[in-house]
């Protein structure tokens, strides 16, 4: 039996409409994901975004995440991961 996990993490609350819209896509983006020179699959990233290597590397399918100010300012986008991050 895995162990589901549970995570909370904040996005770029002044790009909510693109986080929004890559979860409609099915694409769970964290707060780096925004800008391609913060892409945790290549190490070609600023500092700010290096903090969340741990988390990119721990997220498992099932886990559950919360993401605050999703969809929209003031509520909070509960969802699954559907593969291992």
């Amino acid at each position: 039996m895995s162990t589901k996990n549970y995570w909370c993490y904040r996005i770029d609350t002044n790009r909510i409409k693109f986080f929004m819209d890559e979860l409609n896509n099915g694409r769970l983006r964290q707060g780096w994901g925004w800008d391609e020179r913060q892409n945790l699959r290549e190490i070609k990233m600023d500092k700010g975004a290096r903090r969340n290597l741990p988390m990119f590397n721990k997220v498992k399918k099932g886990d559950i995440l919360l993401i605050p100010q999703l969809p929209t300012w003031g509520e909070i986008a509960v969802v699954e991961a559907t593969d291992d991050w």
